[in-house]
């Protein structure tokens, strides 16, 4: 056992001498800074370099068969020295986005590549061997606070005061911001930080991530507050297109960031809640106009106000109307939301349910005219589902499935 550690110990010390015997020479600066210089001239990785020595100096000795030799002064002081480090590697990545300290987040980036080696060599030999600051865990202290970064980031743009040329709810002024940030934010990345990191860190695709995160956390509370119809349906705006097609999907950002990989912006329950509450509200207004629409049809033939003759037929506008809403309502929905079918066929039972209860209700009619006018009626129907049908009907084998005939309301 004590000849596997020896052999241990002349390996960790070979690979501390290499890399620091690789990094001095390759220094072709003419003036040597000391630790504190480098540091405030944010020579982060040069400064880091310098503890790096004096922690090979202070616990590896030259010789594998003696512990290194060292004062409790000498330890406390380095370890100072390694706090001042790590709080100006912090500054550096809370500035990420600061064009003025990219230079400095390119050395803080290197100096983390190498603490995050110099751990595996320290963690390779026995806890009481190491340093007590050992390891460092720069990596995922970088981690943490770029997620840091990114929520304070989103967090900024919904304090800031409302203005004259913001949107109509405080909701969807917030919504809209934060769609915003992250659309500025991603470009910004793409185009300048990504430059200060090694390929190792995919950093755009870590961004996004966050952002995407960070973004989902508020959308999902506000998804689940007290909503009314027009938030509702401008959440689902961006969730469905705004999001995925005027953020990821930019020129700018399609080759550096994996949008399929981030996942759905809302769980499927809520994102089925808001799509439930937007149809819902959307059928309600249908009925409502249709059925206001036929009243206004009613006041106008009692007001003796003749319907229009047009090829020796009285020819009333509002089933033009009617149609008309139907398409425009099926329209908006497959612009917000998902479950297109669910929705077209909906709005088609609504509004010829309630054109054809309309006529079933009129007891003053003839009977040959209510016939006629629900005849009508049906093949309007049918045909409205036929359109509606036919894409399935053209997938299935006719071989395979028997279709049976669609029932209505």
């Amino acid at each position: 056992s004590t000849e596997k550690k020896r052999k241990l110990k002349i390996k960790i010390l070979n690979k501390f001498k290499i890399k620091l015997f690789q990094k001095s020479h390759g220094d072709t600066r003419s003036v040597v800074l000391d630790f504190k210089q480098n540091l405030q001239q944010h020579h982060l990785a040069e400064a880091d370099r310098q503890l790096l020595e004096q922690e090979v100096d202070l616990f590896i000795s030259e010789s594998p068969d003696e512990p290194g030799v060292y004062t409790e002064g000498d330890e406390d002081k380095l370890q100072m020295d390694y706090e001042s480090l790590m709080l100006q590697l912090r500054i550096a990545i809370e500035d990420s986005f600061k064009k003025e300290n990219q230079e400095m987040l390119r050395s803080a980036v290197a100096t983390i590549l190498q603490e995050e080696q110099r751990d595996r060599h320290w963690m390779e030999l026995e806890e009481e061997q190491r340093p007590r600051w050992r390891p460092l865990r720069c990596r995922q202290i970088h981690d943490t606070l770029l997620k840091k970064v990114v929520e304070k980031r989103l967090q900024q743009v919904r304090e800031v005061e409302r203005g004259a040329n913001d949107l109509s709810t405080s909701l969807k002024t917030e919504v809209c911001r934060m769609g915003k940030q992250i659309q500025r934010d991603l470009l910004l990345v793409v185009k300048e930080v990504q430059r200060c990191y090694s390929p190792d860190f995919d950093v755009c695709n870590m961004y996004a991530q966050l952002y995407h995160q960070a973004f989902s956390t508020r959308l999902m509370e506000l998804a689940r507050s007290n909503i009314n119809l027009e938030e509702c349906t401008y959440i689902l705006s961006w969730i469905n297109t705004y999001y995925p097609k005027d953020v990821l999907q930019q020129q700018e950002l399609e080759s550096h960031i994996n949008s399929k990989s981030l996942g759905a912006l809302l769980p499927e329950e809520d994102f089925r809640s808001l799509e439930e509450q937007y149809l819902s509200h959307t059928e309600a207004d249908v009925r409502t106009w249709l059925s206001n629409g036929l009243k206004k049809e009613v006041e106008s033939w009692k007001n003796d106000k003749v319907p229009e003759l047009i090829d020796g037929y009285f020819f009333s506008y509002l089933a033009l109307d009617i149609i008309n809403v139907g398409i425009n309502h099926v329209d908006s929905f497959h612009t917000i939301c998902k479950s297109h079918s669910m929705f077209d066929t909906n709005i088609v039972f609504t509004a010829f349910y309630v054109h054809r209860k309309y006529i079933e209700e009129r007891q003053n009619l003839p009977d040959n005219m209510k016939a006629a006018l629900l005849s009508g009626a049906a093949d309007l129907r049918d045909s409205c589902h036929k359109y509606l049908l036919s894409p399935i009907h053209s997938e299935l084998k006719v071989s395979d499935l028997t279709i049976g005939k669609f029932h209505v309301l």
